[in-house]
């Protein structure tokens, strides 16, 4: 079998072209993460700090809890971007939810 110059060419290209395929990394659209952030205050602004603050995504089953720092701080990060479901309880207080908190990719939210 005789191959010319052009053919050795274009399969040296294709064999270049299906080599860089095999090697290169997985593309992921959304593999970034990202976080919820926020204060848990009382009616009149006052700080609640020991809280029970649940992030709970209704369509995976993915969920994590924390409880409010003195300043009635708490923080979500590296969490898969997603709508979640947050609660917050503490007591003397009623339960709060928010059904509609968005972490976006590489952008946390502050609730």
């Amino acid at each position: 079998m005789k191959f010319s110059f052009t053919s050795t060419k274009f399969l040296s290209l294709l064999t270049l072209l299906l080599l860089s395929m095999c090697l290169s990394s997985n593309i992921n659209g959304q593999a970034g993460t990202s976080g919820v952030r926020g204060t848990v205050t009382d009616q009149n602004g006052a700080a609640v700090a020991g809280a029970t603050v649940t992030l709970i995504n209704p369509d995976t089953g993915f969920n994590r809890s924390t409880v409010t720092t003195d300043d009635g701080a708490f923080n979500f990060p590296g969490i898969p971007p997603s709508t979640y479901k947050l609660e917050v309880e503490a007591a003397n207080f009623k339960k709060v939810v928010n059904s509609n908190v968005q972490a976006l990719v590489d952008l946390p939210i502050t609730v």
